[in-house]
C-alpha cells in the first residue's frame, strides 16, 4: 500500500516537471515567434500575431493555413476593437475564475476523502488555472493602460 502511494507520488511529480516544462518551452517558442509582437498591444498585437503565423504558413507552402489566416487577418482588420478585446478577455477570466472554484470545491473533496491521487490532480489543475487566470489579467492590464481606446 505504501509502494504504491509512493509511485503515485512520484508519477504525479513526474506529470508536474513535465507540464511545467512544457510551458516554459512553450513559453519560449512564443517569445521567440513573436518577438516584433510583444511590445504591441491590443488589436496591432493581434495583427502582428496573425502576420507572423501567415509568414511562416507561406514558407512551409502550407497553403490551407495561408487561405485561413489571410481570412483570419481581414476579420480581425474589420472587426477588432480593444474594447471587444477588454470584454473577451474578461469573460474569459471570469470562467477561468468559476473553474478554479470547482477545482477548489474538488479538492477539498478529495482531501476530506483521503484521496491523494485526486489531491495531486486538482492541485495541478489549480496551478494551471491560476497560471491562465494571470496571463489574461496581464493581457488585461496592459489593454487598459494603453492610451487610445481602439484600433
Amino acid at each position: 500500500m505504501l509502494n504504491q502511494y509512493n509511485f503515485l507520488f512520484h508519477y504525479k511529480i513526474a506529470r508536474l516537471t513535465l507540464f511545467i516544462s512544457f510551458i516554459l518551452i512553450s513559453f519560449s517558442f512564443q517569445t521567440q515567434a513573436s518577438p516584433n509582437c510583444e511590445n504591441l498591444i491590443g488589436c496591432k498585437q493581434k495583427y502582428c500575431e496573425i502576420n507572423q503565423q501567415l509568414t511562416l504558413a507561406k514558407k512551409y507552402n502550407n497553403i490551407n493555413k495561408v487561405n485561413e489566416l489571410n481570412t483570419a487577418l481581414q476579420q480581425a482588420k474589420a472587426n477588432c476593437t480593444n474594447t471587444k478585446l477588454k470584454a473577451e478577455l474578461t469573460k474569459k477570466i471570469t470562467k477561468e475564475k468559476e473553474k478554479l472554484a470547482e477545482y477548489d470545491a474538488d479538492l477539498i473533496s478529495a482531501e476530506s476523502a483521503g484521496k491523494k491521487d485526486k489531491i495531486h490532480k486538482y492541485q495541478n489543475k489549480i496551478s494551471e488555472k491560476e497560471y491562465e487566470i494571470k496571463q489574461f489579467e496581464m493581457e488585461l492590464s496592459k489593454l487598459k493602460s494603453q492610451s487610445p481606446p481602439n484600433k
